[in-house]
């Protein structure tokens, strides 16, 4: 079974009754609770650098940011283009952003480059210059 469809019957798998109650008997667990807490902060802090929101039709770049943690900040502009009202209420000044890439259906997020934290904002302006993304408003 490769990759793919090791994942396939994992999304399955995971829908059924019998592996919800094993996931939520095993959450309630002290281990389960400190194993979720851990793989969360991985998850969130493991990346830092510069990233880019791609048109995959045309392979345009229409959004260039920079984050200390590249993997939750890209879950949040997801998140907010799927869900505008949502965005209205808990990030209204980047409203205008979100309903522009919600616009373009077929898009996809990247990790442009990794970097130190100090080099963050120095690197975002430099894809910026390069890619000359449509919806970065300072440009």
């Amino acid at each position: 079974m490769n990759k793919e469809e090791k994942r396939a019957y994992m999304a399955v798998y995971n829908k059924t009754p019998e592996a919800r109650a094993l996931q939520k008997q095993y959450s309630q667990t002290t281990q389960g609770k400190a194993t979720h807490r851990q793989g969360q902060k991985d998850y969130y802090n493991r990346i830092k650098g510069a990233y880019g929101c791609f048109d995959t039709d045309t392979n345009e770049c229409l959004y260039v940011g920079g984050s200390k943690s590249v993997n939750g900040r890209i879950n949040n502009h997801r998140y907010a283009t799927n869900n505008l009202n949502q965005a209205a209420k808990h990030r209204p000044s980047h409203l205008a952003l979100y309903t522009s890439l919600a616009q373009h259906q077929s898009r996809d997020w990247r990790v442009i480059e990794e970097c130190e934290e100090e080099m963050i904002k120095t690197l975002e302006k430099h894809y910026i210059s390069i890619y000359n993304p449509i919806y970065n408003i300072h440009k």
